[in-house]
């Protein structure tokens, strides 16, 4: 994706340079998909130095970007200005491919989600064999899916659907259920 910044400096008359400082961590590394350009216009007193970035991929997430500027002795100062916001589209990982579970417990499939916006429960979805699961015994969290009350007839292929403005992604593990022995 591509995201702009501006800079405006107040000189006073005094000649300047406008630099871009971005930072993520200890500091940040542009690599060869990931481009910027800054180019300074001198308006009346006010140096305007618009930032572009393109190419920009979910590492720079949250990435600092400030805007400074130099007389180019010993007076400078940098500004605090802002931070990259990446959406990105979700990333779904699950713990196991095939599972099992006993007759009547609680079952649990546990994975992991990365996106931004950060999917919630709300932007999932479970489907077996193609048909969309609700109701009460289907509870979704932030990392997990709990089946309650198993039966035979929830042996099956199930999919984890995840959804939201940035794209989505999706997981199928077999889930096998078993009679303890008594």
């Amino acid at each position: 994706g591509t995201t702009a910044f501006s800079c405006v400096v107040t000189v006073n008359g005094v000649r300047s340079n406008v630099f871009w400082k971005i930072t993520k961590g200890h500091s940040i590394t542009l690599n060869s998909t990931q481009r910027f350009r800054s180019t300074n216009f001198y308006v009346g007193s006010e140096y305007l130095s618009p930032l572009t970035l393109t190419g920009v991929s979910k590492e720079l997430h949250g990435a600092s970007v400030r805007c400074g500027a130099s007389d180019g002795g010993t007076n400078s100062f940098q500004s605090g200005y802002g931070s990259v916001n990446v959406l990105y589209r979700p990333n779904l990982v699950g713990s196991l491919n095939f599972v099992s579970a006993a007759l009547a417990s609680i079952f649990t499939y546990h994975f992991s989600v990365d996106g931004n916006p950060i999917p919630t429960p709300a932007n999932f979805q479970l489907a077996k064999a193609g048909a969309v699961q609700y109701g009460s015994r289907y509870t979704f969290s932030s990392s997990s899916l709990m089946i309650s009350n198993m039966q035979y007839a929830d042996t099956g292929t199930y999919t984890i659907s995840v959804s939201t403005v940035s794209g989505s992604d999706s997981i199928s593990f077999y889930l096998s259920v078993y009679c303890l022995a008594t």
